[in-house]
């Protein structure tokens, strides 16, 4: 089920000044921080023209506020304030070029001033002067080294060109003169980052945290690391320590609580989005969430109010239904969640599974023709629906209609030959029947389509296993799919099955052994085990095993691979006597 919690959209909304942007020009008038230039207090007509200038900005005459910063320069044309006030509203209009002009000549009349070389560099960028502003940058760095903005312009331009050893030495150079500054160490972990250092970025996350514990973006920025490592236990922890500083950091629950939900952690997952739903009741969303969480942990009444509060709302309709279907069928009320499925919409993206449980719900009640008249019936609507195809095929491998299963999907394969779930399950129909040799033919197609596929591997490792043909072939498969699922206690059991009809029988043990483990209660897989240890000579535990096997139900065997192993148990009892 873990299939069905969907991640919560969310947005982080933090703007870096890493982005790789072109500065801009913002419109308004100029700041007034040097309103009272010193020398402008000597000459009263530059001082008038300039207040003038302002006046108009504000009024938003622009062109008559250019004008009036013209005579002021005029007035005073050693002024470097008044030409950097010049190249401001100039750019503002557009005229670059001229901004330019007035730009240098601010930067030659007053070397020392920081923001003339600053702006000059913006408009050497905006002709696409790139070399000379970034020696500019430079320039103020060399006098300045803690400017953070000429720092991180500077470092934009590197990484544009891909020099990220000096953009990492300038920055750490600024965050080296600006200590109690965390924004340095931050910028620092996003640039190692995108020089795909992880362990350096989180690092110098680390130094932002250390000179602010409160520094919400560093930590979300810091899990959202590690969550791209799939690291997730530290991603996990990280978001922990957020919410210690900030308990109500909504961020922060959402992204643990799926986390959690990744790592089958349902429980301590659920926690988190029921706080979430505390202080957003009537967000559909999180209610969701939620109802899946409850449907993971077998609290299906609780699931149910979840899924039909939505419902009440007309909140994704089709969604919450299906899902209130489900909860219904587990909670055993299957009349209800018979009418739920019936419910959801043909155009519904849903409707093909709704079917699967509506047929899967009478299929258990013994009522195998009305499961496969209701699959039929929404096939006449969605006739191409591969899922409803595979379904319908089982059905009728299923009710011993083994010619009406292969011939449906043969028919399917024709409109799309490459479809690999289409071949598995025309394979599985074919050992149904009892054609081995086109099982085999299927499952090796599966896997020249998609050579990964862990249960094509296994089925074809443990038919050829069961045939006792091609023996190191089947080994090789089966190895093959246990890399993908290691754990998996039928695969495992399909290894020990090879060892056994190699005569590995101590190889063969150890791994069947195994296999009852994960899976205890497979009754093929109890008799293999039986069968293993009867040849060791452990005759009462294979006795023990074989009973067990004949308690269990299996639609994997046959009523005569279970007379076989009535007779097999019938010797051995005789035996005892």
């Amino acid at each position: 089920m873990t299939s069905r919690l969907r991640r919560i959209p969310m947005v982080l909304g933090v703007v870096l000044l890493l982005s790789g942007c072109t500065p801009s020009f913002q419109s308004g008038e100029p700041a007034r921080a040097q309103l009272l230039d010193p020398e402008l207090q000597q000459n009263s007509k530059a001082a008038y023209h300039m207040l003038l200038s302002f006046l108009m900005s504000k009024e938003g005459k622009r062109g008559e506020a250019l004008g009036e910063m013209r005579k002021a320069v005029e007035a005073d044309p050693d002024s470097a304030y008044l030409r950097l006030l010049l190249a401001q509203q100039l750019a503002q209009n557009g005229s670059l070029e001229e901004a330019l002009d007035e730009a240098q000549k601010a930067v030659a009349l007053a070397p020392g001033n920081v923001q003339g070389w600053m702006l000059l560099s913006e408009l050497q960028l905006s002709k696409g002067l790139t070399d000379e502003a970034m020696e500019n940058y430079r320039r103020v760095l060399q006098s300045d080294s803690g400017n953070l903005e000429a720092a991180l312009r500077l470092v934009n331009l590197l990484r544009g060109r891909s020099q990220y050893n000096e953009a990492v030495e300038i920055l750490e150079k600024t965050a080296a003169a600006r200590p109690k500054d965390p924004l340095g160490p931050y910028y620092l972990a996003k640039l190692r980052e995108e020089m795909k250092d992880l362990e350096g970025a989180a690092l110098w996350f680390r130094k932002a945290l250390a000179i602010n514990p409160s520094f919400t973006t560093a930590y979300l920025e810091l899990a959202a690391l590690y969550e791209g490592a799939k690291r997730w236990e530290e991603a996990s922890g990280v978001y922990k320590e957020l919410l210690e500083v900030e308990p109500g950091n909504q961020r922060a629950m959402a992204r643990l609580g799926q986390l959690l939900i990744m790592q089958d952690r349902f429980q301590e997952a659920s926690v988190f989005f029921e706080k979430l739903k505390q202080l957003h009741p009537a967000n559909s969303e999180i209610r969701l969430k939620v109802g899946l969480l409850y449907l993971e942990l077998k609290r299906y009444k609780e699931a149910i109010e979840e899924f039909q509060a939505n419902l009440n709302q007309g909140m994704k309709v089709d969604q919450n239904r299906f899902y209130l279907g489900i909860a219904l069928e587990e909670a055993g009320e299957t009349a209800r969640a018979m009418e739920e499925f019936q419910r959801i919409a043909q155009t519904s993206d849903l409707y093909p599974e709704a079917v699967v449980h509506l047929a899967g719900i009478l299929e258990k009640k013994g009522d195998l023709e009305g499961a496969i008249s209701a699959v039929q019936k929404a096939r006449e609507a969605l006739p191409a629906e591969e899922l409803l195809v595979r379904y319908l095929a089982r059905l009728y491998t299923k009710s011993k209609q083994f010619k009406e299963a292969i011939e449906l999907l043969q028919n399917a394969l024709e409109q799309d030959p490459d479809n690999a779930k289409l071949h598995f399950a025309l394979g599985v129909a074919y050992d149904k029947a009892g054609d081995t040799a086109s099982t085999i033919r299927q499952m090796e197609e599966v896997i020249r389509l998609e050579p990964e596929n862990a249960d094509a591997l296994n089925y074809l490792g443990y038919t050829l296993a069961v045939q006792r043909i091609r023996l190191e072939e089947a080994e090789q498969y089966i190895r093959r799919a246990l890399q993908k699922r290691p754990n998996d206690g039928y695969i495992i059991d399909s290894l020990g099955w090879v060892f056994f009809q190699q005569g590995r029988l101590e190889q063969a043990i150890q791994e069947l052994e195994r296999a009852v483990e994960l899976v205890p209660a497979d009754p093929i897989i109890l008799e293999h085990l039986g069968d293993a240890l009867l040849q060791r000579g452990d005759r009462e535990r294979t006795i023990e095993l074989y009973k067990k096997s004949l308690e269990l139900d299996s639609e994997e065997r046959t009523e005569a691979q279970k007379e076989l192993l009535k007779e097999k148990l019938r010797k051995l009892l005789e035996g005892e006597k």
